[in-house]
Formats: structure tokens, C-alpha cells, sequence
């Protein structure tokens, strides 16, 4: 399902909503002496991309995992619960969606050609003509797509802000990982550096119970999609943050998996909409903009997050109530 699949016109919160958020939110100026158009919106164009969102491994390469079959249930053969936070963040922010659901043990999206976990234990005794094979049939086209999209939002005149979703495991080689959220950058590049303090306290604003930090688990700068697109971009073009999330809050499913992904989807939305405007997070913002479906989230005793949208009959993403005849 593509993240536009249920989006819907007819819906009034809906009706009439671009493709950038930009259009959206109204700004007066925009961040780091950016261009405006002539309502005074700011250009930037907001993308969403997830490289582990699966582990499904193609038909013609399942012979080389039939030992590995414990590897891809794991949080090693792809990330759980990143592909539907990829999904909803698209959806509500009303932006375009880049995701794979391949394995990440056939061939990981997220690393550089050469780099040595390109491939895995299961594919890298693989023939030469299979790995070539496999990298020109699912990494080169995900790589071309994304790269396309940033592209093509810099030729129009804006900034891209790239979201690349992800999920951490709660527990590594015997270690415990104390966050619930991770937001990946590079400190080096200031827009970067901007956008995940201010999306950190409108996480705070959200839910306070939350604990998120910064280059966490990973560092930022590691090879990656946003890696790739910072060699080849300017600060002031590319704007790319990985976002982390633990998946212990996956694990839990149900109510609080979907309120932890609500306060993602707002958080990120307040972060947006107080960058634009030159404001900094707080609890008025932290409630949502006017130009998404309205979110209430709560904290609830034991560090449960609770969320449900505040008029349910105005959700685009909700079938429509069927009438008693």
C-alpha cells in the first residue's frame, strides 16, 4: 500500500491539501535566509523513506537463506514496526514514501556500495554475478527513486527535509539502550543540529515520559541514505535526520504502540511548523497544527502512551461510518 492509498479528497481535513507541508503551515520567512514564494511559504519539501521496512527475501535467492530463517524473523533481517511509522508519517504529513521490504540480509539499502555489510553472511559467498544481480534489481532502483525525489524538490527551488525510518533493538550484545527515540544528524550541518532540538522539545511538550536523544543508538554521521545525500548536497539544499525507535514499544503493539507512533507523527509535525515560523516548541504547539487531523495524546501511569484523534469523523484515514437504513 503506498502511503497516498488513503488519502482521500473527499475527507474535509483532507480536501485541498498539498504535497508540501510548506503550503500548509504559514511562515513569514524562511530558516537560514531560504527563498519564499510570493505568499511568503517556506520551500521546503519534506520526504520519507525506510530501507529495512521488511524481510522478505525474492523467490529466486530463498535457496541462500535456508539456514538463516531465524536471522530474518529477527531484528536483524529488518526493522519491525519502521515501515508502518514510515507509512503514517507520509500519510500525515502528506508526503511522498520510499520503502523497501526486502530484507536487509539480501542487500542493505542503507549502506554504500563497498562498504563491507552491503551484503550479508548469507550473500556475500555469493557468485559475483548473483550480488551484481541482486544490486541492480532492488538496491539501484530504491537508491534512483530517492534520489530522484530529493532532486527533483532542489530543481524546483526547495530545501528537502528527509526522514528515514527506522527501529532499534531494546537490547544489544547484553547491553540495555536507555531511550525510547533516537534522532539521528550530522552536527556539522546546522539545519540538521536545528530540527532535532526542536523536534526533541516538542517530544518533551508531547510526551514528557518519552525519552529521546540524540545520535542514539548509532552516531549520525555513520554510512547511511542520509550519508549518501550529504556528500552530494549543500546544508542549505538536504536536510536528513534518522529516526529511531525503539522497538520494545513495538513489541507492546496495540494502544501504545499506536499512540507512541501518534506522538512521532505530532511531534514531527510541531518540530516542522515552529521551524517555519522561526518559533521555538511548546505546549500550545505540541497540540498539533491546525493543518493535520487533530491528535490527543496522553501519558498514562507506567509510561503508557495513549493517543486517539480528537474528532474522529473528520480522520481521512478512517472508513466512513456506514448509516443503519
Amino acid at each position: 500500500m503506498k502511503a497516498r492509498d488513503t488519502y482521500s479528497a473527499d475527507c474535509p481535513t483532507c480536501a485541498g491539501s498539498p504535497t508540501r507541508y510548506e503550503r500548509i503551515v504559514s511562515g513569514t520567512a524562511a530558516m537560514d535566509g531560504r527563498a519564499t514564494d510570493s505568499g511568503g511559504l517556506v520551500t521546503d519539501c519534506l520526504l520519507i523513506t525506510c530501507e529495512h521496512g521488511g524481510k522478505r527475501i525474492p523467490a529466486p535467492y530463498r535457496y541462500l537463506f535456508h539456514a538463516h530463517q531465524a536471522l530474518l524473523d529477527s531484528h536483524c533481517g529488518y526493522d519491525p514496526g519502521a515501515l508502518i511509522m514510515a507509512r503514517e508519517l507520509a500519510t500525515l504529513l502528506v508526503a511522498p514514501l520510499v520503502a523497501s521490504t526486502v530484507s536487509r540480509l539480501l542487500i542493505d539499502l542503507n549502506r554504500s556500495v563497498g562498504h563491507p555489510r552491503l551484503y550479508s553472511d548469507a550473500t556475500r559467498k555469493a557468485p559475483a554475478e548473483v550480488r551484481q544481480r541482486i544490486l541492480e534489481h532492488f538496491y539501484q532502483p530504491y537508491r534512483r527513486k530517492a534520489e530522484r525525489l530529493v532532486r527533483q524538490a532542489i530543481s524546483d527551488g526547495g530545501r528537502v527535509i528527509h526522514i528515514s525510518s527506522h527501529s532499534f533493538t531494546p537490547e544489544l550484545d547484553g547491553k540495555v539502550r536507555d531511550a525510547d527515540i533516537g534522532l539521528l544528524y550530522d552536527p556539522a550541518r546546522p539545519g540538521e543540529a536545528d530540527l532535532c532540538e526542536r523536534w526533541k522539545a516538542s517530544f518533551k511538550a508531547c510526551a514528557p515520559d518519552l525519552r529521546v536523544r540524540r545520535n542514539y543508538p548509532y552516531a549520525g554521521k555513520g554510512d547511511g541514505l542520509t550519508a549518501y545525500f550529504r556528500l552530494r548536497l549543500p546544508p542549505s539544499a538536504y536536510v536528513g535526520i534518522e529516526l529511531e525507535a525503539n522497538q520494545k514499544h513495538v513489541l507492546r503493539a496495540g494502544r501504545h504502540w499506536t499512540g507512541v507512533r501518534n506522538v512521532i507523527v505530532e511531534s514531527l509535525g510541531s518540530a516542522l511548523a515552529s521551524r517555519c515560523a522561526g518559533t521555538s516548541p511548546n505546549a500550545d504547539t505540541a497540540q498539533g497544527p491546525r493543518w493535520w487531523p487533530n491528535i490527543h495524546v496522553t501519558s498514562a501511569p507506567g509510561g503508557k502512551i495513549q493517543a486517539k484523534y480528537r474528532n474522529q469523523e473528520s480522520c481521512p484515514h478512517r472508513p466512513p461510518r456506514q448509516r443503519r437504513t
